[in-house]
């Protein structure tokens, strides 16, 4: 589920609707990832699912996934500082946005 999404459900307090369409997001970037394991993008997906549910252990090793497979990505970068700060995990997600 797209970034801002979780954002509003957020701000509109429905924590269940973010939570349905993080775990749909979770799904198909599973299935996706299956298909095209060299995809970043999907990598990328994954994570800011996992983190958004909570799933700290298994975001992170998406997160180190999509890093090893597009590195030098500027969108990837962004996007794992995102799971990260979904995480709580401020200075690593600045770290990666100061690159």
């Amino acid at each position: 589920m797209p970034l801002f999404l979780q954002n509003v459900f957020n701000s509109l307090g429905r924590r269940e609707e973010r939570e349905k369409y993080a775990r749909l997001e979770l799904k198909r970037a599973e299935d996706a990832l299956r298909l095209h394991p060299e995809s970043s993008d999907l990598a990328q997906m994954g994570a800011i699912a996992l983190a958004a549910l909570g799933k700290r252990d298994r975001a992170k090793e998406w997160i180190a996934r999509a890093l090893a497979i597009d590195p030098d990505d500027n969108n990837t970068r962004y996007n794992a500082a995102c799971a990260y700060s979904l995480l709580g995990e401020f200075d690593r997600a600045i770290a990666l946005l100061e690159t």
